[in-house]
């Protein structure tokens, strides 16, 4: 489950599968360097009014750190301060998890 850590840094663990030298976690790592970019969607609640709740987006990340294996846990801090006050709910995607 992920958290923010304070007004611009927010914690997330990745899936039991995911280890450092994996695809995907070379991918989290190394995304600048791939020119990937991380998007940041949150949910405070998984469930509201007995539906499945909506995620707010927050905007684009970037990878600082992590520690463990097989399930990672990563350090995101915003990567722009004008993004810090975006906040705009989106429609419900279970492809997204926090």
């Amino acid at each position: 489950m992920g958290h923010w850590i304070d007004d611009s840094h927010f914690h997330w663990q990745s899936q039991n599968a995911t280890e450092p030298s994996s695809k995907r976690g070379q991918e989290i790592i190394c995304h600048a360097a791939l020119g990937i970019d991380i998007h940041l969607f949150v949910r405070e609640n998984k469930l509201a009014v007995g539906k499945a709740a909506n995620f707010t987006y927050h905007g684009r990340v970037r990878y600082q750190s992590h520690q463990g294996n097989q399930l990672m846990s990563v350090g995101l801090p915003r990567s722009f301060q004008s993004e810090r006050h975006v906040k705009q709910t989106c429609c419900n995607n279970s492809t997204f998890r926090t």
